[in-house]
């Protein structure tokens, strides 16, 4: 397993509906961390018309009983990181509110990760990464600057030069 080759945090897109045995192995190493992220529908539909009675309030739903899963399975609850799931079944408004109102999700009581890294929802998906590198730093330090407690990136690299420099402002 990927434990086994040293991870140290397991990102489930699916939020356990992927893999049956995700929870008894997640049980069985108390060390590793898990993102449970929200996702509304399968890969293969999840983009096909999502639609929510109230969008914050059910993907939270959804993660709170998630976490409360996680929890009665022996997954301690210190280990859970939680990810409302950036373009996953949401349309690019959807997607916004939720970058607006992440705070919202503070009351679960775990971390939360957004990860909006190049996705689509930045409107140039033809241009190269580099360019949506920088729009995605810029969305980030929104982020940051409203202390997040991670964001899931592709370029590593410019994000940590971003932090070290604003943490002398």
């Amino acid at each position: 397993t990927c434990i086994d080759l040293g991870a140290k945090i397991i990102n489930d897109v699916s939020g356990f509906d992927n893999d049956e045995n995700m929870v008894k192995i997640l049980s069985q190493n108390p060390e590793i961390k898990i993102i449970i992220q929200h996702c509304q529908g399968t890969p293969e539909t999840m983009q096909e018309n999502p639609q929510y009675s109230n969008l914050i309030e059910d993907i939270y739903k959804k993660l709170d009983t998630k976490v409360n899963f996680a929890i009665q399975n022996n997954i301690k609850k210190e280990n859970v990181i939680i990810d409302p799931g950036i373009g996953f079944g949401k349309t690019k408004e959807q997607n916004f509110e939720i970058i607006k109102r992440w705070k919202e999700f503070r009351t679960i009581e775990c971390p939360i990760m957004i990860g909006l890294s190049r996705k689509s929802l930045l409107n140039i998906n033809n241009s190269n990464n580099d360019e949506k590198d920088l729009y995605t730093l810029a969305l980030n330090s929104l982020l940051i600057n409203e202390n997040v407690d991670y964001i899931r990136v592709h370029n590593v690299k410019i994000h940590k030069q971003f932090t070290n420099l604003i943490q002398n402002i």
